[in-house]
């Protein structure tokens, strides 16, 4: 699109969290322990930083945005139990 509009504005928009999200209500994801073994098992900085460029929340978060603020707790406002090795 923009090599045939060149007055065309681009605007960068931040991606969204690098998390996983398995069907909870399949075996083995029913399993707790599972998802969270799965979710502390990823680079999630080294994933946000290369595959998407810098672009990607390195956090994991709520379904909802991490630049919607009110509606959940931000990472940093976790519990350390919650957090595991990230």
């Amino acid at each position: 699109m923009k090599q045939t509009n060149s007055n065309m504005t681009q605007l960068s928009y931040p991606g969204g969290p690098c998390t996983i999200d398995p069907k909870n209500d399949v075996a083995p994801f029913t399993d707790q322990r599972v998802r969270q073994a799965m979710q502390m098992a990823l680079d999630l900085p080294l994933i946000a930083s290369t595959y998407y460029a810098g672009t990607a929340y390195q956090y994991p978060s709520t379904m909802t945005s991490v630049f919607m603020t009110g509606w959940s707790y931000p990472y940093s406002q976790w519990p350390a139990s919650l957090k595991g090795d990230v």
